[in-house]
């Protein structure tokens, strides 16, 4: 079956927001969102989304300041998560039915705490190695986030040094293809990375859809409120995280079910922080259990 998506926009105050449909599996379907991770795209993912839409109805935003949405993205602006948060409401409001929401890193806080503050909207929720720390870091990082300290942490100081601009795409793949943070990723996977995430210049050259400034400014107001966020979530939730994950760490996976004791904790021993480039079967798998479980 194809699973070619839709490229439509969503018109907010500030700008479009782009996002991907795949409605194969008709409007009698369930209604599935997938969020993200912070730099990536939408289109990153869409070989695993796919397939999804033989089940459900797949709707995927890139987050203003990501991919190809045209949203207002300035730096100055972005105090917290609760940006990308306010435009998922927005997107999730204009459907007449809650949805499934899952996603990836930053893309699973953004859900999770959407479902915290907006329960009505969510179904259910498939975390994939969430950006959530452990309980004693998140109390030191909230402090480093009060005095403004943000930008000096070593993943947003990455991140801001990014080459912004590229001659073609191609030179982007050779050059991502050597870093170790792109191993674990199939060519594929690399590929529509690049492809949803950048846009030619009037002098024809390619360029970051999310700017190095934006994406370090996103890590930098990493949210830290999670954990209190976490115990407001009433629907079910399934969370997924890679064994040699750097991200999702083993105190936070030991805290996680006893903070939501109606959770599904599923541990893919080999897999990393990037486990939907390294796991997409498993990942589907949970997504499909989550739905048929819940009841669409």
């Amino acid at each position: 079956m194809e699973h070619s998506p839709e490229s439509r926009f969503f018109s907010t105050s500030s700008g479009e927001l782009h996002v991907l449909y795949w409605g194969n599996a008709g409007n009698s379907a369930p209604l599935l969102h997938f969020a993200h991770a912070n730099g990536l795209n939408a289109w990153t993912y869409r070989s695993m989304l796919g397939p999804l839409s033989e089940s459900c109805r797949v709707v995927a935003m890139d987050f203003r300041g990501h991919g190809q949405s045209r949203a207002e993205a300035d730096p100055r602006k972005l105090k917290s998560w609760g940006t990308y948060r306010n435009d998922l409401i927005s997107l999730l409001e204009s459907y007449d039915e809650p949805a499934f929401l899952a996603g990836h890193s930053m893309g699973g806080v953004v859900s999770l705490e959407l479902a915290a503050l907006r329960p009505d909207l969510v179904k259910g929720l498939v975390l994939l190695d969430p950006v959530i720390f452990p309980l004693n870091f998140l109390r030191f990082w909230g402090a480093m986030r009060i005095l403004g300290l943000g930008l000096h942490i070593p993943i947003a100081k990455r991140a801001a040094k990014r080459k912004p601009v590229w001659t073609d795409r191609e030179e982007i793949f050779v050059n991502y293809r050597k870093r170790k943070i792109f191993k674990p990723w199939p060519d594929e996977w690399l590929r529509d990375y690049i492809e949803g995430g950048t846009h030619t210049t009037s002098d024809g050259r390619i360029a970051l859809s999310c700017t190095p400034p934006w994406e370090a400014k996103s890590f930098a107001t990493l949210s830290y409120k999670t954990w209190r966020r976490l115990r407001l979530v009433q629907c079910p939730i399934t969370l997924m995280h890679g064994g040699r994950s750097d991200t999702f760490l083993p105190a936070a996976a030991q805290r996680f079910p006893r903070v939501a004791t109606h959770s599904r904790v599923v541990r893919l021993e080999e897999a990393g922080h990037f486990l939907p480039m390294e796991a997409p079967d498993q990942v589907r798998e949970e997504i499909v259990r989550m739905m048929a479980e819940t009841g669409s």
